[in-house]
């Protein structure tokens, strides 16, 4: 299906949205923004990440995207909740409805866990979502800050990562959960020390594949539009990672980065 999807993050977890959208519809093409000169998003008042997911829709929009998926857990905070972006109507596919959902539709015994940055344990995002859904009893979530400059290194199999996925976890296994939601787009390129802290009992649950879902079902009436040809990438700070992980995730060459920082104000 043509249909030219824009995909934005912090940095490289959103590829894991790419991934989801091209197994979804192979005929797609990709707009994906690395916000990187940024990262990590986590720590950063809740009205600057409104400005950034603002100006990243429009840069996008402005490129073609007939839809954009947001791979940021904070963005997707700004956008549901604070208005980012309304004035675009470019229609947009969050992290937070489909994850929660998707867990809700999972779990056995009610009681579901989080893994996200500080700023998104913070705002409860996800605990609010999850308590609307039936059958959802507790939630409990956990902030993992950690997770994000390893995977923006490329230590997705270090022995930090694994340490580290040992740490944060153990508090989601005494307590009981049955489920866990990946809070972070980063947080699936980690899953082997995830895997590994948790067992292979607790479901993990990946927004990236009810995100793309959706962008499918909104694509049904745009792919007679005019589309992009190929993926196009785009960085606001260095674009190693990008070029290393991208073929990595998607199977695909990326020959070139833009370097564009949509938030950088004239002098």
């Amino acid at each position: 299906m043509s249909v030219t999807v824009g995909i934005f993050d912090s940095g490289v977890g959103g590829l894991t949205v790419a991934r989801a959208v091209l197994r979804k519809l192979p005929g797609a093409s990709i707009l994906y923004y690395a916000d990187n000169a940024y990262v990590p998003y986590g720590g950063r008042p809740l009205s600057e990440i409104c400005t950034f997911a603002t100006e990243i829709v429009r840069f996008l929009a402005s490129h073609g995207a007939q839809i954009i998926a947001v791979g940021c857990n904070m963005s997707s905070i700004a956008i549901e909740d604070m208005g980012a972006a309304a004035s675009c109507p470019v229609p947009k596919v969050t992290t937070l409805g489909p994850g929660a959902r998707r867990a809700a539709a999972l779990t056995k015994n009610g009681v579901v866990g989080v893994i996200a940055t500080l700023g998104t344990v913070r705002s409860r995002a996800f605990t609010r979502r999850l308590l609307a859904q039936e059958g959802v009893r507790r939630v409990l979530e956990v902030p993992c800050p950690a997770f994000v400059p390893l995977t923006e290194r490329g230590e997705l199999d270090s022995p930090d990562a694994f340490r580290l996925a040992r740490r944060y976890l153990e508090p989601l296994r005494r307590a009981g959960v049955d489920t866990v939601i990946y809070g972070c787009t980063h947080y699936p390129l980690l899953e082997r020390p995830i895997r590994a802290a948790l067992g292979d009992d607790i479901a993990l649950v990946d927004p990236a594949e009810a995100m793309a879902e959706e962008v499918a079902r909104l694509a049904d009436g745009r792919a007679a539009q005019r589309s992009q040809t190929g993926h196009h990438f785009f960085a606001s700070g260095t674009p190693n990672s990008l070029r290393a992980l991208a073929p990595r995730w998607l199977g695909a060459e990326v020959n070139g980065v833009a370097i564009v920082d949509v938030h950088r104000r004239p002098p």
